[in-house]
């Protein structure tokens, strides 16, 4: 078997540049068929959350801020790896309910951000699966 470090180390090196689609569908396809599930992680400044750590207020926040023209966004569709109204959403509510800025301080210092900021933003991460919780009842088998 490779080594996984190898192949993250030769991808990275663009060793795969021109296959980079097909390794992608490959690692997607391969999680659909395990467990694997992939969440977000933010970073701004020292602050890092993510899928699993994201308070209930940001997570309200942004669920407010993403739901308009009567479409209301659940907390379970937001995604900011895909949309970039998500991730705005996440970044302010984050600086309002964590960092402690006024609404408005919060908008103008996402409004700073630019697409170039986005690689130390936003990433991927796999989510380990975990047993599900036991019941507390006696086991029937």
């Amino acid at each position: 078997m490779a080594d996984p470090q190898a192949i993250v180390d030769a991808i990275q090196a663009g060793d795969y540049d021109d296959q980079l689609g097909v390794l992608f569908d490959a690692v997607f396809a391969r999680a659909a068929e395990t467990d694997t599930s992939f969440g977000w992680k933010l970073k701004l400044g020292d602050d890092e959350w993510t899928v699993e750590t994201v308070t209930l207020q940001e997570l309200a926040f942004a669920e407010k801020a993403c739901s308009v023209a009567g479409h209301q966004v659940s907390y379970l569709e937001l995604d900011p790896l895909r949309l970039m109204d998500h991730l705005v959403a996440l970044v302010v509510a984050h600086l309002h309910h964590v960092r402690r800025m006024k609404v408005a301080d919060a908008f103008d210092e996402a409004r700073k951000l630019t697409v170039t900021d986005l690689k130390d933003i936003v990433s991927a991460y796999e989510v380990k699966a975990r047993p599900k919780a036991d019941s507390g009842r006696p086991s029937t088998t």
